[in-house]
């Protein structure tokens, strides 16, 4: 019988995903839980897999092509014995993949582009109704693999619904379970409406804000220029900058740290570390620890209340090919400075070989973006909701200043916090910074 193959929803915000490749062709056998097809979300590149074993019967949408979450995007055979799967298979209008087309986010290799359809397939029906037979049953219907996922993350099976055929439970739908926020998403939108809507006047003259690319004037008649389209991850931080500016009234408060007890301490813990160790490892434990003496920077602003969260997760801001992400660093604040070393080097590592899964991108609680290896004296960061703080860094400079009357050489780092004032304010702000900068100054505490 010929079962549909639908688009997974990989992550609790995924609405959408673009098919990168196909991995298999019409006409192969695919045995259950083996990998079909590449899709492209709005961070990462992750394989989905057969939820039926059986024949490809064909492909229902192109490479490149963007579906809906829960749209067919194949159809598979499972050998149930029925003749119109073979009747299907043999009448194949399947599109045809393209073989050369890379797939988006492989590492270095990658090509953000979304090539244009030469020729759509037959059009995808609206999803079908979910069906639930494992409710009207009472059986839990899991994968074997969701299951063990399902353990190793501590997600309880119990009234998951599952996107596969039949209300199936995939591995797809255990990380969008892992990854979810404990509150209701709609909790971390936007204000409720009892809130006072004091907006910007130039933002309630337009009630439908123009499009991010449409914001300046187009370039002079003799202008010379090359248009590149904007990958799926560009156009993504796009959006979710211009809605951080819309939504979020930023405030930023700077300070300076002295580094020469950390520069002398340094060496000392690489060793102990077999030399991997860096300021960043004791960046995110200062931050753990006084986040959890400031808990309104590790929280989610949502109308009418905070949600602080319980543990540190903090995300690290990376530069790749396909362009910044912020892989997280999970429990800073009850891990040593070499777990927390080990485990950022390893999701680091897989971000930047395009390696890394939805689940690594998810879920941060509050983000450090670190420049100092470029040089920058200081900058703002822009904070990503639901967030409501972000770290910047700044480099480390040998300056003179006056220390019990002489001039003295020492290495000072300037860190800035950009905060929603609707979470916390100015004073709490400098309290953190006051807070993690005894904690900089005096290393030896990151280690009790």
């Amino acid at each position: 019988m010929a079962k549909k193959l639908e688009m997974p929803k990989m992550g609790y915000d995924m609405v959408e995903g673009t098919l990168a490749k196909w991995l298999k062709q019409p006409g192969d056998e695919v045995s259950r839980g083996e990998p079909i097809a590449e899709v492209e979300t709005d961070k990462v590149t992750i394989e989905i897999e057969a939820f039926e074993a059986g024949k490809i019967i064909k492909f229902l949408v192109n490479e490149g092509d963007t579906v809906p979450v829960g749209a067919p995007i194949a159809e598979i055979d499972d050998g149930s014995g029925d003749d119109e799967a073979e009747e299907s298979a043999e009448a194949n209008a399947s599109v045809t993949p393209a073989s050369d087309a890379p797939a988006v986010g492989e590492g270095a290799e990658a090509a953000p582009t979304a090539p244009a359809v030469a020729a759509q397939p037959e059009k995808v029906e609206a999803a079908p109704a979910e069906s639930a037979p494992a409710e009207a049953t009472g059986r839990l219907v899991a994968t074997p693999a969701a299951r063990g996922l399902a353990e190793q993350r501590g997600v309880n099976l119990t009234g998951l619904k599952g996107s596969g055929p039949d209300g199936r439970i995939v591995k797809a739908d255990v990380l969008a379970a892992a990854s979810a926020p404990k509150a209701a998403p709609a909790a971390a939108a936007a204000p409720a409406a009892s809130e006072p809507k004091a907006a910007p006047a130039a933002l309630t003259a337009s009630p439908v804000p123009a499009p991010v690319g449409l914001v300046f004037a187009p370039p002079a008649p003799n202008a010379v220029y090359s248009e590149e389209p904007l990958s799926r991850l560009r156009q993504t931080a796009a959006k979710r900058m211009v809605e951080s500016q819309q939504q979020v009234p930023p405030f930023f408060v700077t300070s300076t740290i002295e580094m020469d007890a950390i520069q002398e301490l340094l060496p000392k813990l690489r060793e102990a570390h077999g030399g991997k160790l860096s300021v960043t490892e004791l960046l995110l434990k200062g931050c753990a620890i006084a986040l959890k003496k400031f808990p309104s920077l590790n929280a989610t602003f949502a109308g009418d209340k905070l949600l602080v969260h319980k543990d540190v997760h903090i995300s690290v801001a990376v530069a790749t090919d396909a362009g910044l992400l912020a892989p997280v660093v999970r429990n800073c604040d009850s891990l040593s400075l070499g777990a927390i070393s080990s485990q950022m080097r390893d999701v680091i590592s897989r971000t930047r070989e395009g390696k890394a899964g939805l689940d690594d991108l998810q879920g941060g609680t509050f983000t450090v973006s670190n420049l100092g290896m470029f040089d920058v004296t200081n900058f703002i960061a822009i904070i990503t909701p639901p967030q409501s703080a972000i770290l910047a860094v700044g480099s480390t400079i040998a300056t003179p200043v006056v220390r019990d009357g002489e001039i003295v050489i020492r290495h000072l780092m300037n860190l800035t916090v950009s905060a929603d004032h609707r979470a916390t304010d100015g004073a709490t702000v400098a309290q953190f910074l006051v807070e993690l900068k005894n904690l900089l100054q005096n290393p030896f505490k990151l280690l009790l």
